[in-house]
């Protein structure tokens, strides 16, 4: 790239940045694009059953391809029952709108390909060509198996390795002949297909069988260079999430996988199949199919702009007290020792002037990420509200809000304040980011804490000292009540929206809620701390819990997750707030 196009790029991206939220880069700015073919998928592992009723609910869900995990109790029956199934199954999801993209060949000693017995083979090979066979009837597109069992001796991995080879060079002939595209599964543990280099090599001189990448069964290297390793030989693959000590098939974002590494390394060598999830519900990994696309869209917008954003990993999170907003990187971080990756301190922020940089950002007590992590929402206690840049740490809005206790970002460039107990409070503010000393619309509400909006409804929600509201906008200029909800308790705090814009997060003095937006009911979170006055609290995509609780007067030195627990110290800061970056 040649010295004057690269500045002009340089200049061209820091228009953007000056641009504040009035101009918002679309999803594809630039080269960065996910590819139209990465539909969203998910095994049917995650299904409660698999009839026609759930098949639609799938559909309704954003889900647009599945893959199908045989049953035991198909695996176990006879093969009149099993093409009954394909049959059904196949007509039931055409029905619903979904595409059967896949189907995995069941696994064990009848299906290991790597079996070194000659007189067990035959019959091995005759059960997966059954399962080629039906995979057909279904009209799939991509057929999944694993290389072998486990565990494997290393005296005997170069004798299951011939084994395999031998078998899939038969499976290939049969699959050509069927107009299948069959793929063996990189694998964890002793189980053959454990890293790039071997499952190349099993695949040597078989050029018709591809490659399922399983993101969470590489123990051996890292996701995103198997797949720079085996480049275009992936035609499809498993997404889902594990601690590098074991497969977890957690939800993205529970784990160590770098997610943008992998997007980017998976666009780069031209994959154009399905995004399959395969994500498994367990104890620890309470996750429903409705849970993937919230999950999903995290993924994307966190890679196409992690270069606007200052590249923020998708597992950081976002702190704020004293005059200060962080970013941590929550996988970097050790132990209870956070991971600082970015900070902004008002008291050196120039372009505020003297009185909010020295006086009015004293305690900054709510930041939410907003423009897909290219800027932050912050209000202080101090008396104050502001929007900046996160790769330039810009300011480019600021107002005086009495007690500004939450902040949320409205469309039409429209922002609503909580100006919570003060002489000049107890309301809900609105401004244009156009005119930021001229306050659009107030609305009394004693004590108010906390302002979300919910794109979905189109409504503003605001939580006060015992009541939820909900507003709509007027005109682009003001907010009329729409309906309002007497909280549990008294002392409302902490508000937030989950990812899948369905639910509200509630604190109050003697608890946290969940306030369901389509019945209108409050529940109080089942297994969450019963602790008083959580000053915050908010869940990423994967289901991960991020809280404070006073420890002195209103503030802690610590942050603290749930599901799965952690817990990171912050000695010389007085932190009242903390979110996930990306939610």
């Amino acid at each position: 790239m040649g010295s004057g196009l690269l500045r002009m790029k340089c200049l061209v991206m820091l228009t953007v940045f000056a641009a504040g939220y009035l101009s918002q880069p679309c999803l594809a700015q630039g080269k960065k694009r996910i590819p139209e073919s990465w539909k969203l998928g998910t095994a049917s592992g995650l299904f409660p059953d698999l009839t026609p009723e759930t098949l639609k609910e799938v559909k309704a869900s954003g889900i647009e391809h599945i893959e199908v995990n045989w049953k035991p109790e198909l695996v176990n029956g006879t093969p009149a029952e099993r093409l009954a199934f394909a049959k059904d199954f196949h007509r039931n999801a055409r029905k619903a709108g979904l595409v059967i993209w896949s189907t995995h060949i069941p696994y064990g000693k009848k299906f290991d390909l790597a079996e070194t017995d000659p007189e067990k083979r035959p019959d091995i090979l005759r059960n997966a060509k059954e399962y080629i066979d039906l995979a057909m009837e279904m009209k799939v597109k991509q057929i999944v198996i694993h290389p072998s069992t486990e565990p494997i001796p290393d005296s005997e991995r170069a004798a299951k390795i011939a084994a395999c080879r031998e078998s899939l060079k038969e499976l290939s002939v049969y699959s050509k002949k069927k107009g299948a595209s069959l793929n063996i599964e990189c694998l964890p543990r002793t189980c053959l297909g454990n890293t790039s280099k071997e499952i190349l090599q099993i695949l040597d001189g078989i050029d018709n069988i591809g490659i399922c990448f399983d993101s969470n069964h590489l123990l051996k290297e890292t996701p995103q260079d198997f797949v720079k390793a085996v480049n275009k030989r992936i035609r499809t693959v498993h997404i889902s999430d594990y601690d590098n000590v074991n497969e977890r098939h957690w939800l993205p974002g529970k784990g160590i996988i770098d997610w943008n590494e992998v997007i980017s390394a998976l666009v780069e060598v031209g994959y154009k199949g399905s995004f399959m999830y395969e994500a498994v519900k367990k104890a620890d990994n309470n996750y429903s199919f409705k849970d993937l696309k919230p999950n999903y869209e995290s993924l994307k917008k966190a890679w196409i702009n992690q270069e606007y954003a200052q590249s923020i990993p998708p597992k950081s999170f976002l702190v704020c007290g004293d005059s200060k907003i962080l970013i941590v990187h929550y996988n970097k971080s050790r132990d209870s020792i956070p991971e600082i990756i970015w900070s902004w301190d008002a008291h050196l922020a120039k372009d505020l002037p003297e009185t909010f940089r020295n006086r009015k950002f004293n305690s900054t007590d709510d930041c939410k990420a907003i423009n897909d992590g290219k800027q932050i929402l912050i209000s202080s206690s101090s008396g104050a509200i502001a929007i900046l840049n996160v790769s330039d740490k810009k300011v480019v809005f600021y107002a005086e809000v009495p007690n500004a206790h939450s902040v949320a970002i409205l469309p039409g460039n429209k922002i609503a304040a909580a100006a919570s107990t003060h002489a000049n409070g107890n309301k809900i503010m609105l401004f244009d980011i156009k005119k930021p000393n001229e306050p659009l619309f107030t609305d009394s509400l004693y004590s108010a804490h906390g302002v979300v909006w919910d794109a979905k409804r189109k409504s503003l929600f605001a939580l006060g000292f015992d009541v939820l509201r909900e507003y709509k906008i007027v005109d682009g200029k003001s907010l009329s009540l729409n309906a309002h909800w007497k909280i549990p308790g008294e002392g409302g705090h902490e508000l937030g929206l989950t990812s899948d814009e369905n639910t509200l997060f509630v604190t109050e003095h003697t608890g946290a809620w969940t306030f369901n937006l389509n019945n209108h009911q409050f529940t109080k979170i089942s297994g969450f701390p019963d602790a008083e006055n959580i000053k915050s609290l908010n869940r990423d995509s994967a289901g991960q819990y991020i809280f404070t609780i006073p420890e002195k007067s209103w503030w802690t030195y610590h942050v603290r997750f749930l599901r799965p627990e952690r817990s990171f110290a912050f000695p010389d800061m007085k932190v009242y707030k903390a979110r996930w970056f990306y939610q």
